[in-house]
């Protein structure tokens, strides 16, 4: 993470806070024309705060990503989020401790960026709770968003 650490997360006040996001939104405005429209709706639109990983399959042959997470909230609704990552590249690796975190059942997503890596390169960074974080490397990318009847319903 470049912006939404852990130490920010767990050490900030409230004026640290407020001026990370808003470096990061300035960050996105700068990065935005070379962003693909649904990569611009990922980052500015939807709020993977909170949200539980229902499915996580990556397969390193291929570098296909799939992931699919439960977001919402009781306010807004809920929501399964399928975001599919093409050339993709887990920088940390695929270890047995991130596997560990996408299938538990209590790990959520706390915050996430959006970033440039290279040409024709890009990164999707998770902080998760309650431990790890990582970082989605990708060429292509896709989402896609379906009705939920509540945060722990199949």
């Amino acid at each position: 993470m470049r912006y939404f650490t852990r130490s920010w997360h767990e050490e900030s006040d409230d004026d640290q806070a407020e001026e990370v996001r808003h470096t990061y939104l300035r960050r996105l405005d700068e990065i935005e024309p070379t962003l693909t429209p649904e990569l611009t709706l990922l980052a500015r639109k939807i709020s993977l705060h909170d949200c539980l990983f229902r499915e996580f399959v990556y397969d390193e042959v291929s570098k296909l990503l799939r992931l699919r997470l439960r977001c919402g909230d009781l306010k807004v609704g809920y929501f399964d989020l399928e975001l599919r990552y093409g050339g993709a590249t887990l920088l940390a690796g695929y270890t047995p401790e991130l596997v560990a975190a996408v299938r538990a059942s209590k790990t959520e997503v706390l915050y996430d960026e959006v970033g440039l890596a290279g040409e024709g390169e890009f990164d999707h960074r998770m902080l998760l709770w309650p431990r790890e974080e990582m970082t989605i490397r990708f060429r292509s990318f896709s989402l896609s968003r379906t009705l939920a009847t509540g945060r722990h319903d199949p």
